[in-house]
């Protein structure tokens, strides 16, 4: 049953690189927005994501590590095609 779940947030911090996934009790105030329309996972803010499965905010994180990663794979890259002539 939906209204039994717990809710999870997913926090990121791309400046700080940092990645938590918790259950709080403040979260259940908000289990009508998590529970509104059909997307497992809901963007409250730039930072927080909230989703009643846990296992699929671990799989944001994923894919949202791999963003960072990829970034940082970029700009390594033009550092290192510097040619100093």
């Amino acid at each position: 049953m939906k209204s039994m779940n717990k809710i999870y947030a997913l926090y990121v911090n791309e400046n700080k690189y940092e990645m938590k996934i918790s259950c709080e009790k403040h979260w259940e105030n908000q289990r009508n927005f998590v529970e509104k329309g059909s997307d497992v996972i809901k963007r409250w803010n730039d930072c927080i994501f909230l989703s009643f499965s846990r296992s699929t905010l671990v799989e944001k994180a994923s894919e949202i590590k791999k963003e960072w990663l990829q970034k940082q794979y970029e700009i390594i890259s033009k550092i290192a095609d510097i040619n100093l002539k």
